[in-house]
């Protein structure tokens, strides 16, 4: 706990994820942290697809369309999954990411307001041209 908080300055009030790691809640990255992170899962080599199919095989279904793998909730169609996502609701800061394997592409969006969901929505459409089921869960 002390390697948590050792730099901060005397007096400086210590904000919740800085007190209690929390998978829920407690992670600390920048949008391209987090895009180098999703590149390395949709463009892992032949000898590592094996991660990819453990974590994208769905655990828990929602409906037709929308489960959730290891950490990743899936967009599938059929028994194929199409897209990883997830999201983050924290008050209010709002973020998101669709990953897709097959074009080896991910969108990532991190917003500060409590409306921010609604502008994600909007790029992540105009993005890939779709709606997102996501969007209907989340």
């Amino acid at each position: 706990m002390a390697a948590m908080v050792k730099d901060k300055p005397a007096g400086t009030t210590l904000m919740p994820n800085e007190l209690s790691p929390n998978v829920a809640f407690s992670l600390l990255t920048t949008v391209n942290d987090y895009a180098t992170f999703l590149t390395r899962i949709v463009s892992l080599p032949p000898d590592e697809a094996g991660i990819l199919q453990e974590i994208s095989t769905p655990v828990s279904r929602i409906n037709s369309a929308l489960g959730w793998a290891l950490g990743f909730g899936i967009e599938h169609e059929g028994t194929q999954p199409r897209y990883l996502w997830q999201w983050g609701d924290n008050g209010g800061w709002k973020n998101f990411f669709l990953a897709h394997p097959e074009s080896q592409t991910a969108i990532v969006m991190f917003t500060n307001g409590d409306k921010g969901m609604r502008v994600v929505e909007r790029v992540v459409q105009a993005a890939t041209g779709n709606d997102q089921a996501a969007f209907l869960w989340i």
